[in-house]
């Protein structure tokens, strides 16, 4: 989905939260997509952790487990976005591509 979007560049992937946040270290992206869902460290506990560090970064949070508590949490703990993959996962393509536009101007 994201290679489809001009003007995104994608830095990398991770599947486990310290390659990640090592990734959100040393490639200092503009945007963050991030799943709560996460083999080892809960997604939310990366978020926390990005925005202890990267407070204007913004990060998404894209998953399966659109449950309210999970969204509420993650807004408090500063997620710019939160979509359901399942139901808004064209929302999510929509804000992506808005943001390159942003950041190419």
């Amino acid at each position: 989905m994201l290679n489809e979007i001009d003007d995104v560049v994608i830095v990398g992937e991770a599947a486990y939260a310290a390659e990640g946040l090592d990734l959100v270290s040393s490639c200092n992206p503009d945007f963050v997509i991030l799943d709560i869902s996460l083999p080892d460290v809960g997604g939310i506990e990366v978020l926390k952790e990005i925005k202890k560090n990267y407070t204007d970064l913004r990060v998404a949070i894209l998953t399966n487990y659109p449950y309210p508590s999970y969204r509420t949490r993650c807004k408090e703990l500063g997620a710019d976005y939160f979509f359901d993959k399942s139901l808004e996962f064209l929302k999510a393509k929509e804000v992506l591509m808005e943001l390159a536009s942003e950041t190419c101007q």
